[in-house]
């Protein structure tokens, strides 16, 4: 029996949940000096299909990382998995914290932050482009997989015109696609 993939039309309510969760990383990361706490991913797109996992990039420089993973990994609500393949972009697993999140520490600059920020602003931006990622996804999840980063990997085409679109160079997105073979490779993902 093959795992079905969750993707559900775009609902509205996940802006109310990244901002409970912006609020808690907040309080968590209080003393850190955070750049920015950003909404990304396909439910941070108005009207987009998603899986309903809310995806958050906590920006800061590369001087405050440790102290950002520190406070992150203390609080006992998620744990540090490491970079997982993508430099600058640390991991984390959530614990007891919902709704259900995939949490991300980017340095600023980092090549992980500059892709999930181009793609962001080339759906936000492109209503065709939003529609044809929607229906992709809307197909692919109607496919039983052997396992999770199948439907990832079958995502591959259409997420490369994204980022081409979105200034992501050939070169960046094959660093990319090489982050996420060590993805497989060390344990990152889930599935």
């Amino acid at each position: 029996m093959g795992i079905k993939i969750e993707v559900l039309p775009h609902n509205p309510l996940y802006a109310l949940q990244f901002s409970h969760l912006k609020f808690w990383l907040q309080h968590e990361l209080r003393g850190v000096p955070v750049l920015a706490i950003e909404h990304i991913g396909s439910t941070a797109i108005p009207g987009l299909a998603a899986k309903p996992i809310i995806d958050i990039d906590v920006v800061v420089r590369a001087e405050h990382v440790p102290a950002a993973v520190d406070a992150l990994r203390d609080s006992c609500y998620w744990s540090h998995k490491g970079e997982c393949g993508i430099p600058g972009r640390h991991s984390f697993r959530p614990g007891r914290i919902r709704p259900v999140h995939n949490l991300y520490v980017c340095v600023d600059g980092c090549l992980g932050l500059r892709s999930h920020l181009a793609v962001k602003r080339v759906l936000l931006g492109d209503g065709e482009m939003k529609t044809r990622y929607g229906e992709v996804k809307m197909e692919l999840a109607k496919v039983e997989w052997l396992w999770y980063e199948q439907y990832n990997e079958a995502k591959n085409g259409i997420i490369e015109e994204i980022m081409t679109k979105g200034g992501i160079s050939e070169e960046e997105r094959g660093e990319l696609i090489r982050g996420k073979d060590a993805l497989s490779l060390d344990g990152c993902l889930d599935g």
